[in-house]
């Protein structure tokens, strides 16, 4: 056990600071280093900083507190643990952070359009992001994903998307497209031909495109479909939706997309009672390869309260695999979106990933809270630290609100929470 007194305190801050400080660590914002030393590769800032290696000792306190509080701040303010740092290591009395902020929020204003485009063209990954803004509009979605080939691609995809399995056998090149679609969903396998018969003979007359989505087929079900598909007699496509991980709630998805219930029988619902008239009628559907696409204005309503669901369960969820679920079921429901598909192959990759990500988080934090000219940034910053360290740290002609405050309040906090300890007691761990 080591009792560590005041100056021992402020060495160990110093030489925390100078290391997050250090060229190896900013140039992927406070050091994307793994537990072996390697890069680690991460899409996101908070993900980066949970990847750092925590030293031994003293140093590994005051690292986690310093590290506790960019995440704090980062939640807040997109971009912030670059100048919290800064500031930290600029501050050298205490002061009245709240007079600072006050003074922030006082010389803040919306963004304007201008104002935003250059912004963004001062950031890493920001021409990419202005792009992906531009083409969205106010009513997209903007998803960042790994490209599966190289090059970065921006793609803006009308109707809800999702990934599934279709009978390929059923499509004309790996392609199918029908307009006022008829969809059943089926949660469970539909185990006889009998129980959709009265089903198909109706499509049949009526011409009607069909498409069945269910947890699977038995045998003489897809035999069925499959001969009056190719005859002809027969415009329709199944899709197996298993239930697994990633597929569990898609079928109560493709439903909030085409105003669509599923049959259950754990409702006491069975798929033989069911008329063509009780099925869903969805303006246009299509498919290629595996991706299927949903078009139906009139499930917007429906729509929107599944997604606004999905997403409370998605902000309030702790579990980074599970978060990424929900995220692939929110990007899947959103009837306008624009996917920014990034080539994150090698350190490189990781690197365009990392700058999108903050360049994106900080348009929405300037659209949501407004910018402050950079002029005004350093005169608010000048009680705490230096003009000149206050000019290195702002380097932009505007800064987003959200992350100057978190930068400052974070700060601040954490400077008098160090500077308030008289002494530390470092206990050696058993093991």
């Amino acid at each position: 056990m080591l009792i560590m007194d005041r100056s021992s305190i402020d060495a160990s801050f110093r030489r925390v600071l100078d290391r997050l400080r250090s060229s190896a660590c900013v140039d992927l914002t406070l050091a994307m280093v793994a537990e072996d030393g390697s890069l680690a590769a991460s899409s996101s800032c908070l993900q980066t900083l949970l990847t750092m290696k925590v030293p031994d000792g003293l140093d590994g306190v005051i690292h986690t507190m310093v590290r506790d509080a960019c995440i704090a701040a980062e939640r807040v303010g997109p971009g912030s643990s670059r100048p919290l740092i800064e500031i930290l290591s600029a501050m050298r009395d205490s002061v009245n952070v709240k007079s600072v902020i006050d003074g922030l929020v006082g010389a803040s204003k919306h963004v304007t359009h201008d104002a935003m485009r250059s912004h963004m063209a001062s950031l890493k990954g920001g021409s990419i992001v202005w792009h992906a803004l531009e083409m969205a509009g106010s009513e997209c979605r903007i998803f960042v994903e790994p490209n599966t080939g190289t090059g970065t691609i921006i793609e803006r995809i009308d109707g809800c998307t999702f990934n599934v399995a279709p009978d390929a056998s059923m499509l004309s090149d790996g392609r199918w497209s029908a307009h006022d679609v008829r969809l059943l969903l089926v949660d469970g396998i539909i185990e006889s031909v009998g129980e959709i018969d009265h089903i198909l003979a109706r499509c049949n007359e009526t011409k009607c495109p069909l498409l069945l989505c269910a947890r699977g087929f038995r045998d003489d079900v897809r035999s069925t479909l499959r001969l009056n598909s190719a005859r002809g007699t027969l415009n329709v496509v199944s899709i197996d939706v298993p239930f697994d991980l990633g597929t569990a709630n898609m079928l109560s998805d493709i439903g909030a997309a085409s105003s669509s219930d599923v049959v259950s029988a754990l409702k006491g619902e069975l798929v033989s009672t069911l008329s063509l008239d009780d099925l869903a009628r969805v303006d246009h559907v299509s498919i290629v390869g595996s991706v299927l696409t949903i078009v139906n204005p009139s499930s917007a309503g429906r729509l929107a309260s599944h997604a606004a669901m999905l997403l409370r369960k998605r902000n309030d969820e702790t579990i980074p695999d599970i978060k990424r679920i929900l995220d692939r079921r929110l990007r899947s429901l959103s009837a306008l979106t624009v996917a920014i598909r990034v080539d994150n192959t090698g350190v490189s990759g990781a690197r365009a990933m990392h700058d999108i990500d903050e360049a994106l988080r900080a348009a929405k934090g300037m659209l949501s809270n407004g910018i402050v000219g950079r002029d005004n940034v350093i005169e608010a910053l000048l009680p705490i630290i230096g003009r000149d360290v206050a000019c290195s740290i702002i380097k932009t002609p505007t800064v987003p609100l959200a992350t100057i405050v978190s930068a400052v309040r974070g700060a601040g906090s954490l400077w008098e929470s160090i500077r308030s300890a008289g002494a530390v007691i470092v206990e050696d761990q058993i093991t």
